[in-house]
């Protein structure tokens, strides 16, 4: 019965809470990407493996494309570094569930 009232009660604030949820996981998104910089500048392959799909493709500037074992494997080794990474233009939108 607790649960009925608890639905019936928070039926008014739906839209209050998905737009708190989407803040949630827009905040979510940001410390996430900014795990992924940090591990990238401290190459950090362990950190990189769980912050990357294994369908992963990485395009270099210079337009080198490597899969997701050499992507890490190069930065671990020295054979990319970054030396600074500014990520000040991240746009994000959340969408569906």
């Amino acid at each position: 019965m607790t649960s009925s009232c608890d639905q019936n009660s928070s039926q008014g604030s739906g839209n209050q809470a998905s737009v708190t949820q989407t803040a949630v996981d827009a905040s979510e998104v940001a410390s996430t990407v900014e795990t992924f910089r940090t591990a990238l500048l401290e190459a950090n392959g362990e950190a990189l493996d769980s912050l990357t799909s294994d369908v992963l493709t990485y395009g270099h500037s210079g337009g080198l494309i490597e899969d997701k074992q050499t992507f890490i494997s190069s930065m671990v080794t020295g054979k990319f570094k970054s030396t600074s990474l500014d990520f000040s233009e991240v746009s994000t939108v959340i969408s569906g569930d």
